[in-house]
């Protein structure tokens, strides 16, 4: 009942159109998915999928955003390069790799571009379980069902999020509209987001990646700025665990993004 009061929420305060004709985007990279797109110029959402716009899945790596966001308005972390967590000497991996970025001392910048979820976890240990709560309640990003004493709970199943909150999320954190975050916090963290920067538009965004109910789940969120107009987007692929992944799964929610934004007229 939530979803569909949402749902009709967004009908009655904006235009809202569907576009099938970009499931050929996600087809031809032989995956299932959805994106959302919300036109600031025209106060429009465009979608290939209803029922994806607040299908709800794990926040995963998202959570690091206001993650961060809590941690330096109570001044538990420092918007600092030289405001360093010691590594604790244990080598992780991913996929069988060691990552050398996360086997290292690290600071906000890097564990936000790097996404390291024992900094995070550091970071979580410090801002504890009321403060969640409260920061949480007030966001609207997430569910606050969790299990606090699990380590790395973001990437588990029951702290969820959907496309439509995190572009509400997106909008506010780029406008430094939060009200329970200072400015200057805001802005500092969505400038970390940077990911293009071309001479007639840049990206900021960031990314997840989950195994739940069987699918694997690579997941960007962004916003897109041209010359004229804001663009706030999420892109989210869906494949099966029991499919051998292709060596290049993790880019294809980057390539259907930019064909969609091309074919859109956006960039």
């Amino acid at each position: 009942m939530k979803q569909i009061i949402t749902l009709l929420f967004i009908l009655l305060n904006s235009s809202i159109y569907s576009q099938t004709f970009l499931d050929y985007y996600f087809k031809s990279k032989e995956v299932d998915g959805a994106i959302l797109i919300y036109d600031k110029n025209k106060d429009s959402w465009l979608f290939n999928s209803e029922y994806d716009v607040n299908k709800e899945t794990p926040i995963g790596s998202l959570f690091n955003i206001p993650n961060a966001l809590i941690a330096l308005d109570l001044g538990m972390i420092l918007n600092n390069p030289a405001n360093y967590f010691a590594w604790d000497g244990v080598k992780r991996y991913y996929f069988g790799k060691s990552n050398p970025n996360w086997n290292c001392n690290t600071n906000l910048d890097e564990a936000l571009k790097y996404k390291t979820d024992w900094y995070f976890q550091e970071v979580s240990n410090l801002v504890g379980f009321k403060n969640y709560s409260f920061f949480l309640n007030k966001l609207n990003i997430t569910n606050s069902n969790y299990n606090r004493k699990e380590n790395f709970y973001w990437h588990f199943g029951n702290l969820k999020t959907t496309p439509k909150l995190q572009l509400d999320f997106f909008k506010k954190l780029k406008n430094q509209e939060i009200i329970w975050f200072q400015k200057y916090n805001q802005k500092y963290v969505y400038d970390e987001l940077l990911l293009i920067s071309d001479r007639n538009y840049s990206i900021h965004g960031y990314q997840t990646y989950n195994v739940y109910k069987g699918e694997r789940i690579d997941w960007w969120v962004g916003v897109l700025e041209t010359k004229d107009n804001t663009y706030y987007f999420s892109t989210r692929i869906f494949e099966s665990i029991n499919k051998e992944m292709a060596p290049d799964f993790f880019n294809k929610k980057y390539e259907i993004t930019l064909e969609i934004f091309r074919v859109l007229g956006y960039i």
